[in-house]
């Protein structure tokens, strides 16, 4: 299951290294359409939290 999380977000990664669909910013609201209409675009939250989780699932495969 490791590999398969892996792979999920190494397959966002581009060619430049910028990590594709990021969600803008979540504040908080009741209403579910709200967060479904949150655009999608590279943010440096993004970037690092990607970072983050491939450390993360490479230190478990050892």
């Amino acid at each position: 299951m490791i590999i398969e999380s892996i792979n999920a977000v190494i397959v966002r990664i581009d060619e430049k290294g910028i990590v594709r669909e990021v969600s803008y910013g979540t504040p908080v609201d009741k209403d579910k359409q709200f967060y479904k209409d949150i655009p999608i675009s590279p943010m440096t939250y993004g970037q690092a939290l990607t970072m983050l989780c491939l450390i993360e699932g490479l230190r478990h495969l050892k």
